[in-house]
């Protein structure tokens, strides 16, 4: 061992010998070069070794990364699916307000929570002749799954089965659900009701006519029955009591607001409408000039469909 560090010591003193002699060193210059050698080699040949030395553990790295992205396209795949996340599934919240399958308009139904869809296919039913006598026969349009017809069925304004103890007169033409002639209970409409009329509704005193009187002067009148769940406070009695003893004819026209008069105070003030829907409806008028159709609020992205729906029979454009 010694006389192989002996050698060793001897060759690198003949080496430096050399390399002064060779290059006119100083035994500190060639101590210094023979270092700096070193240092060369080990720069050019380190990423070798370190190749060599670790190329396995770099394999495993390389594999898992390999199988983590393709666990991140797999999961990005699966979440690209998702109903709750696409935005082309993502499923609208359903606000259901009573109807009349028998005289409700398309648009009336769809406002009420019945598929766009089928409201068309009540409409091309009615004017085949067709005709709802109760509120099973809803389930003679095509397409209607029985999970929404459970969902429809409490607000089909029809009658459960057909009473043959009264004739077919009996039925009131707007009423919502059938009433026997004995009843003391006179049906009245809901759009010219005082409150002495609606006070005598079961559930409903002086400070509920009062707000309801107040909301309905707000809407510019009932176009649904439906609407009625809107006025805070109403609880179930007092809801049915008004869907059996108030009507609303086909041809009401609530009050309108001209949305090309900017009137802010105005539109703002509407149940359905509020500040912000205002604002957005007094601006697409200032970059696009008057609206010459309704249709055009459905261009302004945050009014969506379902707003859209609601606020729709209560604009106008002059």
């Amino acid at each position: 061992m010694k006389n192989n560090n002996f050698s060793i010591f001897n060759l690198m003193n003949k080496l430096k010998n050399f390399i002064a002699l060779y290059f006119n060193l100083s035994k500190k210059e060639s101590n210094g070069f023979i270092i700096l050698c070193i240092l060369m080699f080990a720069i050019i040949f380190a990423p070798s070794i370190y190749r060599s030395l670790l190329s396995p553990k770099q394999e495993l790295l390389l594999s898992d990364k390999q199988t983590l992205d393709s666990l991140i396209i797999f999961l990005d795949s699966k979440q690209k699916f998702q109903p709750s996340e696409h935005k082309e599934f993502k499923k609208r919240s359903i606000t259901y307000a009573a109807f009349n399958p028998n005289s409700f308009t398309e648009e009336e139904m769809t406002i009420a929570g019945v598929p766009k869809f089928i409201s068309k296919r009540i409409v091309k039913f009615r004017d085949k002749g067709g005709k709802f006598k109760i509120k099973a026969d809803l389930k003679k349009m095509y397409g209607l799954s029985e999970n929404d017809f459970q969902k429809l069925y409490p607000y089909i304004e029809l009658p459960e089965e057909v009473n043959r103890d009264f004739h077919q007169n009996d039925y009131k033409p707007y009423s919502k659900e059938f009433v026997p002639k004995s009843n003391h209970k006179q049906i009245f409409d809901l759009n010219t009701a005082d409150s002495l009329q609606l006070i005598a509704l079961k559930g409903i005193g002086p400070a509920f006519s009062s707000r309801i009187i107040k909301y309905r002067k707000k809407l510019g009148g009932f176009i649904s029955k439906g609407q009625l769940s809107e006025v805070y406070g109403l609880d179930s009695i007092a809801l049915k009591e008004m869907n059996l003893y108030t009507s609303i004819y086909r041809d009401f026209i609530p009050s309108k607001i001209n949305i090309n008069t900017l009137n802010i105070s105005l539109l703002s003030s509407h149940p359905y409408i509020g500040k912000k829907i205002a604002q957005l409806i007094v601006n697409y008028h200032n970059q696009h000039g008057n609206y010459s159709s309704i249709d055009q609020l459905r261009n302004i992205k945050l009014i969506t469909e379902e707003n859209y729906l609601k606020i729709a029979p209560y604009i106008s454009l002059e």
